[in-house]
């Protein structure tokens, strides 16, 4: 089972790898992630924004845009789920990029730096009986192009969990724009549905004993 593959002895209860903090809480029988090292030493770079929101971005912005960009990709899928919606909703073509986007980028930084110990905890699981739970929610019209953006998040637990309170690992989120154009609410929360059980089901499907 998946136990006996991730059986194995730490050398350090605290490491860096790459660019990740893993601490391992041996008392509480937890593992903390988080990236705080990497984000104390990202910069925030506001451009001047006064009159000019509306404007395309100069070459030299649209470099430290994508950097930007990259940096809330790389801290959003590693560890920080809470920012997931604010980093895909600043995916945009090139030509659709405004100095308002680059000021939106620098803000979601902003508060990125305010938080550098979030992260996640993996608690210790019993395997034997596992359980998944998947939540998911859908927002209409709230993406560029009056797009649909929805979300889920994918956490494992055991089956003692239905009927008490038991600690959760997280196993996969995601905050993504629905493919389809969809003119309701209702039409966006069904949409939403598919990859949520996609992803729930292989979590299951990699989690179930052997």
């Amino acid at each position: 089972g998946l136990g006996d593959v991730y059986k194995r002895q730490w050398q350090d209860d605290a490491f860096v790898y790459c660019g990740k903090m893993v601490t391992a809480d041996r008392k509480n029988k937890k593992i903390i992630i988080n990236m705080a090292d990497f984000i104390k030493g990202t910069e925030v770079r506001m451009p001047s924004c006064r009159g000019r929101l509306e404007e395309k971005l100069t070459p030299a912005e649209m470099t430290e845009f994508r950097s930007s960009i990259g940096c809330l990709q790389w801290c959003t899928s590693t560890c920080r789920p809470d920012m997931a919606a604010d980093t895909s909703l600043l995916q945009k073509g090139a030509s659709e990029l405004q100095v308002k986007d680059f000021c939106e980028a620098q803000r979601v930084i902003t508060y990125l730096k305010s938080t550098p110990d979030n992260g996640f905890v993996i608690n210790a699981i019993n395997l034997d009986s596992p359980l998944i739970c998947s939540y998911s929610d859908a927002s209409w019209c709230n993406a560029p192009g009056f797009r649909a953006q929805a979300g889920y998040f994918i956490v494992i637990t055991d089956q003692d969990a239905l009927t008490q309170s038991r600690p959760a690992s997280v196993l996969e989120w995601k905050s993504h724009r629905l493919k389809r154009s969809v003119k309701s609410t209702l039409a966006a929360e069904a949409q939403r549905w598919n990859p949520r059980a996609t992803s729930a089901s292989t979590c299951l499907l990699y989690t179930s004993p052997s």
